[in-house]
Parts: C-alpha cells; structure tokens; sequence
C-alpha cells in the first residue's frame, strides 16, 4: 500500500512540473499568481482592444477575476454588466500581456482546468503585437492617479463612491473609454515624486470601465460636465481593516481608441469639478495628491495641473496578416465535455482572405485534480502543440506567424457558427477557468537578443539573472579611454536607464552599475562606445 501512495504523490509531482519540450531552454517570464491582486506589470484587462462587443455574449469584468492560494479563477457567471457600451446579460473575464511582454519564437505553457459547461469557451492564445504607437500630440499614452487620506475612517462603512468630472476638453468626435483601478500601495507616491517610470502598480483587473461613444446604437458612459462614478465600498474596507492611511485610484485608457479623456483635478478651482470620494453618502473626501504621467516623458510628473487626463494613442498592431497569426494553443467549448479541446491557428485577418487550419477536437486522459498543461512550441516554419508534455499536432509551413506576439488567457461565453456551444446553460454557472501558471521559455541555441561584433567580442553578464538592482558586465579584449553610452530598455524598447561613462581600461573593461530602478522582467542591455556597438539581455 505504501508503494501505491508513493506511486499517487510521484504522479501528482510530476503534474506540477512545467513540461518543456527537448532541448535547452531558459525561462524568461512567468507568473504564478502568488498576488493577491493582478499584476499590472503582467497583464491587462481585455485584448489589444474592445473586441468583446455586441457578438459576443459576455462582459469582461473585474469582478469575475480572483487571485488567491497562487490561483487565478476567471469565473463566468449570469450577471448583468454594461462593457464597451453593450449591456450583457453574463459576466466573465478575458486578460493579455499586450504591451507589456511580447515574444517571437519558443516555448509557451500553461497549467490550466475548467467547468465543462455549456456555453463556456476557456482558451489559452496568442494574437501578433507589432508594438506601433500611433503618432499623436503631447498628451499621448497618459494615465493618472489619485490618492485620498482615509486615516479619519477608524470603522467599517456602509458605502464608498469614487468620482471623476469630465471636462470639455475631453474628445468626444469619436469612442473612447476609461478603466479605473485600485492602487496596491499607495504609502510612498505622491504628487509631487510620480513619474510614468516609477507609477505605482495598480491591481489589473479594472473596478469599471466606461465607454464614450458617438454611436446611437451603444450606451454613452462618458458625458461632458458629468461624474463617471463607481463604488468602492469593499476597496475602502478593506483599506481601513489593514489599517490603511489611503486609497488610491489609477485611470487609464487601454483599448487605442486615441482619444483624450479629461477631468478635473484637486488643483481645479471649485469643488465641483474635482475628484471626490463620497463615505456613507454624506461625507465628501477630496484628494491628498492626484497626479497625470506620460509615457513620452518618463521621467517627469505633472502634478499641478487643473485637469488630469487619460489617453491611449496606439495603432491597430495586431493584425494577422503581414506575417501575423492568432494561436490557438487550446481552446475548447463546454458542449464538447470534459477533456476535449483543438488546437487552431488564424491567418489573413477574419474577413473574406481568412484562412484557419486546426488539429480538429481531440480527448485527452483525465488528471487526478483535473489540471493539465498546454505547450506551444513555436520555431521559424513549425508550430508544435503539447498537451501534459505530449506532442499532440504540429503545424509546418512557410506561413508560419514571423511576428512578435502576447499572450491571452480567456473565459468567454458564446462559440462560433454551428458550435452548438449557445444557448449557455444557466444551470451550470457559476462555472470557473482556473490557471495555476503560464511560463514562456526562450530556446538558449536560437536566441537572437545578444550581438557579437566583428571580433568576435560580446557582453558578459555575471550574475545572470541579477539581484538588487546592481548589473555588473565587462568585455574581454577591449581598450577604450574616453565615454561609453550605456543603455537599458525593456523587451518593448522603452528605455530604463540611458548614461555615459567615463572609461579607462586596457584589455578589459568592467562597468558596475547599482541600484538600477528594475521591475522583475526581462531587458536589453545595450553598450556603445569607439568601434563598439553590443547587446546582451539580462534577467531581473
């Protein structure tokens, strides 16, 4: 009998483990939702944009996602919700890691279970991120934030509203939209420190989005001289149960629609036009600091102006033509049942020049806690799909996606034509999408991030990934006198740490930089100097 346990443990174990294909692979981003919260340096709410419209059934809300026990639980469930100005009659959640990580080539996985239920469609894919943003004027890709001191709230309330004004500056010729967020630590920003480089992480999963349309035919939420309003209640109680001194709130755009969203700020001149956080429907807090950052100018805040402001000035990056493909690592529909799902690749975009091929619905064994892993290896001309570290289709041809692209994990509701996935049976829901982790690898014999010169010379990085924010690297064979441009950028180009240094060195140089203001991530470390021009990516 002691065998048999030990034999049920070594099976379970090796459930757990993360499955890479043969070959040699290093791990360069994951999460395993060990938050409470979700990570807003990972993930966003939705896709590249509002796709989830009036075809499909399901709004994409923040209620339906749950981080605990290092589980994330996208739960799809009949409850009614206004998302991009279409009232729904059910609620469920659908996340990427669009503009924030991005990979062409390796390896992709995650661990995930679902309620078979009929209606559901839980999914795990990939869609091209070409990583365009739109040329645009001064304001563009802006978000702001707003903290309130609630130190004066010693016990439980029964209600909370926060609420913004918006003014006539904002945009309203075409759509637009705004997301609002809770802020996780509110303790050390402040108005007058802020900058789009050191911004606060917010939780990713919005508390409402807000659609402004011109559009007759869908809800305007976003209405000149009027509050936009959302309630706060359990944020708030929460925050004066851990004996929180503030609250605060991110309001960003997320869905390139381009257009400015703007309301008034606590610098604004009459009361009425500022932000307000109104306790048990009488007492008015107002803001101890708000504050607009832009991604233009990192390393600046602006923390005095009358209005604040949002906007999202990016252009359509995600097409699937041009190289481009969405990937359908697995996807399955609740009327298959247990155990079945495709895999499927789009290219060509969706209308009549779409094309689309699959591995058709297959079964798989069942698990003993119903988890399983979903695997895309994904190399120049082949795709290869893995299922509990099984090969299960492959995919070869020139047409191969040549495009860098995100990741999306989502549980609509809804199917395709001749699905037989609709009606959804209420029955079944509440019904979950459970994801224990997602890791992406990258093949260390196709890497192609580091460059050699023509001396054969590159970077050395030691230790790799680093720690502390201290990055020590050197070059072998190398005499320089004079300045060197050192250079760090994220995996989207955007730029950390940019400085000269004055060198001295015959036959190796050894540059130690400390206490570099990194997030956990990957970046590009990028050395220039006198007949000199490397690049070596670095782990944090």
């Amino acid at each position: 009998m002691k065998k048999i346990y030990t034999l049920i443990i070594l099976l379970m174990t090796l459930q757990l483990v993360a499955q890479t294909p043969p070959g040699s692979w290093d791990l360069v981003w994951e999460d395993n939702f060990d938050n409470n919260h979700l990570d807003s340096e990972k993930w966003k709410m939705g896709v590249h944009w509002l796709g989830i419209g009036a075809s499909h059934l399901f709004a994409n809300s923040g209620k339906s996602i749950i981080v605990e026990n290092g589980l994330l639980t996208m739960r799809a469930e009949k409850r009614t919700e206004i998302f991009a100005g279409v009232t729904k009659g059910y609620a469920s959640a659908e996340i990427s890691t669009f503009k924030q990580f991005k990979q062409k080539y390796g390896y992709f996985e995650a661990r995930i279970k679902y309620d078979a239920e009929k209606g559901v469609w839980p999914a795990f894919w990939m869609m091209p991120d070409r990583g365009v943003p739109q040329p645009g004027p001064w304001y563009a890709d802006a978000r702001s934030y707003i903290k309130f001191d609630i130190n004066s709230q010693n016990t439980q309330i029964t209600s909370a509203i926060f609420k913004v004004k918006i003014m006539p500056q904002t945009e309203v010729d075409a759509d637009h939209n705004i997301s609002i967020h809770k802020i996780i630590d509110n303790s050390t920003w402040t108005e007058e420190n802020i900058t789009w480089a050191n911004k606060p992480t917010n939780d990713a999963a919005f508390l409402k989005q807000f659609m402004g349309t011109t559009n007759a035919s869908l809800t305007n939420q976003i209405i000149v001289g009027e509050y936009i309003e959302v309630d706060v209640t359990d944020y708030i109680n929460a925050q004066i149960s851990s004996s929180k001194q503030f609250a605060g709130f991110a309001l960003m755009a997320q869905f390139m629609k381009q257009k400015r969203v703007e309301f008034g700020s606590k610098e604004n001149g009459g009361v009425t036009n500022r932000p307000v956080l109104v306790i048990d429907d009488g007492a008015n807090i107002y803001p101890s600091d708000d504050a607009m950052v832009r991604i233009t100018e990192p390393n600046q805040g602006f923390g005095d102006q009358l209005r604040l402001h949002v906007c999202d000035r990016w252009a359509n990056t995600s097409k699937t033509d041009d190289g481009g493909m969405e990937m359908d690592i697995m996807e399955s529909l609740g009327v298959w049942g247990d155990n079945k799902l495709q895999h499927a690749l789009h290219w060509d975009n969706y209308d009549a020049d779409h094309k689309t091929t699959s591995s058709g619905q297959f079964l798989i064994s069942p698990t003993t806690d119903g988890f399983h892993t979903y695997g895309l290896e994904w190399s120049e001309g082949e795709m290869k799909f893995y299922v509990d570290g099984n090969l299960t289709w492959t995919h070869t041809n020139a047409r191969v996606s040549t495009i860098e692209s995100y990741l999306i994990l989502s549980h609509q509701l809804g199917g395709w034509g001749g699905s037989g996935n609709t009606p959804v049976d209420d029955g079944g829901l509440p019904a979950d999408m459970i994801v224990d982790y997602v890791k992406v690898y990258e093949n260390t014999a196709t890497a192609s991030i580091d460059s050699f010169d023509a001396y054969g010379r590159s970077l050395s990085i030691a230790p790799n990934p680093i720690k502390d924010g201290n990055l020590a690297f050197k070059l072998k064979d190398y005499t320089v006198s004079g300045n060197i441009a050192v250079k760090i950028t994220d995996i989207l180009g955007r730029i950390i740490y940019n400085s000269s240094i004055v060198q001295n060195s015959n036959g190796e140089m050894n540059i130690q930089l400390e206490k570099i203001n990194l997030k956990k991530g990957i970046y590009i470390l990028q050395v220039k100097g006198e007949n000199l021009l490397l690049a070596k990516k670095f782990i944090y």
